[in-house]
C-alpha cells in the first residue's frame, strides 16, 4: 500500500477513506489525468462528493486542475511522489523510455541510434561479466579475455559506428527528399 505524504496524512487525518482513497489514486498515478465521473465511478460514490474532496485538496495545493478544469492530476511540482515512492519513480521511468523508444523507432536514422545504443550497452555488459569472472580463477580469467572481452570490443565499436551512421542518415535522408519525384508517399 502506499503511503501518503505526511503532511498529506496530518492535514487530513479526520477525513474517511473515500477521501484519503482519492489522494492515494491521484498521488500513485501522477502522470494520468482523472475526471470527477472516473473517480466518482472507481469509489462509488457521487461526483458532488468526488468534488467537494478536490477542491479541499485543490485549495490546499496538493492537486491541480488540468484541461479547461475537468480533469486533475497530483501536483508532481510541489510534491512528487517519484521522490519518495520507488515502484511510482520506476513506472514513470519505464513510461518514459518506452515512449522515446516508440517516438524514434519510426525514423531510420532513430532506429540506427537506439541500435547503437543497443549495442553499447551489450558491450557495458559484456565488460562487466570479464571484470566480474576475472575476480575468480586464472583459467576463468583466461577465458573471459579470449571469449568475453572481443565480443565486448566488438559491441562497443558496432554501436558507436551505428550512432554516428544516425546524424549521417538524416542529412542523407534530407537530400534525397528533394530529389525524389515524390514526397511523403504521395505523387505531386
Amino acid at each position: 500500500m502506499t503511503r501518503l505524504p505526511a503532511p498529506f496524512a496530518h492535514e487530513f487525518e479526520q477525513k474517511g477513506a473515500t477521501f484519503h482513497g482519492v489522494a492515494e489514486t491521484l498521488y500513485t498515478n501522477p502522470d494520468r489525468r482523472y475526471t470527477q465521473a472516473e473517480l466518482a465511478e472507481e469509489f462509488g460514490v457521487t461526483r458532488q462528493t468526488i468534488s467537494n474532496h478536490l477542491q479541499e485538496m485543490e485549495a490546499a495545493g496538493w492537486i491541480q486542475r488540468r484541461e479547461n478544469q475537468t480533469t486533475f492530476v497530483w501536483d508532481t511540482d510541489a510534491r512528487d511522489p517519484g521522490q519518495t515512492e520507488w515502484h511510482v519513480a520506476l513506472r514513470r521511468l519505464y513510461a518514459d523510455c518506452w515512449a522515446l523508444l516508440r517516438k524514434h523507432s519510426q525514423t531510420g536514422p532513430g532506429v540506427l541510434g537506439l541500435f547503437g545504443l543497443l549495442f553499447s550497452l551489450t558491450a557495458g555488459v559484456a565488460f562487466v561479466v570479464v571484470v566480474l569472472v576475472s575476480i575468480g580463477s586464472e583459467t576463468s580469467l583466461l577465458v573471459a579475455r579470449v571469449s568475453v572481452l572481443p565480443l565486448g570490443i566488438a559491441f562497443l565499436v558496432t554501436g558507436i559506428v551505428m550512432t554516428a551512421l544516425a546524424p549521417i542518415q538524416a542529412l542523407l535522408n534530407k537530400l534525397l527528399w528533394r530529389v525524389l519525384p515524390f514526397s511523403g508517399g504521395t505523387e505531386e
